[in-house]
């Protein structure tokens, strides 16, 4: 088992920040909510294609979750978001 050093900066985020962008997650809500009613789809139908749980899709087209990698790649395949 490897000896940390006395010095050696605490693993994970320092307390006090956030990995969310209230920012980024609110424009991405809009846009996956914009894309997903284009093409027809309920959260619900949209949940059971991609297997992403409804809650989840919710959270994120109300700006207060941001996707995971996973979850934007199966998103843009049945909406047609594309990032960028």
């Amino acid at each position: 088992m490897p000896i940390r050093p006395k010095n050696a900066p605490k693993p994970g985020r320092p307390k006090g920040y956030s990995s969310l962008d209230e920012g980024i997650a609110k424009v991405f809500g809009k846009t996956a909510k914009a894309s997903r009613l284009k093409a027809g789809m309920s959260q619900e139908a949209l949940a059971l294609e991609t297997g992403i749980e409804r809650s989840y899709i919710s959270r994120l087209e109300r700006g207060v979750s941001q996707p995971t990698l996973l979850a934007l790649l199966k998103l843009a395949k049945e909406t047609l978001i594309y990032p960028g």
